[in-house]
């Protein structure tokens, strides 16, 4: 059968125009399914394509971010007290990347070490500091600083050498205990001077006693072996001077001495002591005449108005000089 008969034949009765129509329309409408599917399918590989293309520019900007946080990490270098702010700057721009960006940062370990080194810098700094405090606490050295002085050097000692050397001031330290240890010494030199002093007086006060001892005696031994001047001479004096000229010794047991040998004593003793000692110069010696003296003993006067004995050895006794 020819195709233009069997055409015919189906279009002319409903039914089979009915069947064509279906056939005509389920071929439509496969193709329209197909073409649907090929467009979904070829929409989904756009999209695809797309969400790639943004991934790999996403990584690519991650990867950028990182790259300038392990550039804010190297610019640290080597960790000092004052590298604080660069650490700081470094952490805060570590914490304000986007969580995949972290994944690229390469240097976060040494950014770990930075702040651990820096942490233990800074409390080295505060300790090193409080010591500097204390020194410039110092101030004028004075012997009430001893124990001042001696906090400051045990808490520099305390110190590791690293907080050592961050000490600035510690020459002033040293110069603070090389002052004090000066003090302590002209302090210690005072305290022994002053006894030492006393003695000297001492000695000088006894060498003048015995000056003047020794001066009585001469004056004594002078007198007597020495005719009385005319000027005061009297009539007991010339029959009593003469009489004891032949022995010195003889003299000073003489019961009645001359009142001008006493005068001729006052002078020359006085003569004497002004030029051995600026201490009171004796004025006069004569008998005490004191009961039971029996004339052995002679009362010296000084001019400051103090007095003594004089024994017939010529020791002078019972002044303070």
């Amino acid at each position: 059968m020819k195709f233009k008969e069997l055409t015919r034949k189906i279009f002319s009765t409903k039914k089979g125009k009915a069947i064509f129509s279906i056939v005509i329309a389920a071929a439509i409408l496969g193709v329209s399914v197909g073409s649907y599917k090929g467009y979904q399918a070829n929409e989904k590989a756009k999209q695809e394509a797309l969400i790639e293309k943004e991934n790999e520019e996403r990584t690519e900007n991650y990867k950028s971010l990182a790259k300038e946080c392990d550039d804010e990490i190297d610019a640290i270098g080597t960790v000092t007290a004052e590298s604080e702010p660069l650490v700081k700057r470094a952490e805060d721009y570590y914490d304000g990347l986007p969580k995949g960006a972290k994944e690229y940062v390469t240097k976060y370990d040494d950014l770990v070490k930075a702040r651990t080194s820096l942490d233990a810098l800074l409390t080295s700094k505060d300790k090193a500091d409080k010591v500097i405090a204390e020194i410039d606490g110092i101030g004028d050295v004075e012997l009430t600083k001893a124990d001042q002085i001696a906090t400051a050097r045990t808490d520099y000692d305390a110190l590791s050498d690293d907080e050592k050397a961050m000490v600035t001031n510690y020459d002033t330290l040293t110069s603070a205990e090389e002052t004090l240890t000066a003090l302590n010494e002209k302090a210690t030199s005072k305290d022994t001077e002053v006894p030492s002093q006393t003695a000297l007086n001492k000695k000088s006060k006894k060498a003048t006693t015995k000056t003047k001892t020794n001066t009585s005696t001469n004056t004594a031994t002078t007198t007597t072996t020495t005719p009385a001047p005319v000027q005061t001479t009297t009539d007991t004096a010339a029959a009593t001077t003469p009489s004891t000229t032949t022995t010195p010794a003889d003299t000073a047991s003489t019961t009645t001495p001359s009142t001008e040998t006493t005068t001729t004593q006052t002078t020359d003793t006085a003569s004497t002591n002004a030029s051995t000692s600026s201490e009171p110069t004796i004025t006069s010696i004569v008998d005490d005449n004191l009961p039971g003296s029996r004339g052995t003993t002679k009362l010296v006067t000084y001019s400051d108005g103090s007095y003594g004995v004089q024994l017939n050895n010529g020791t002078i006794v019972g002044s303070d000089w």
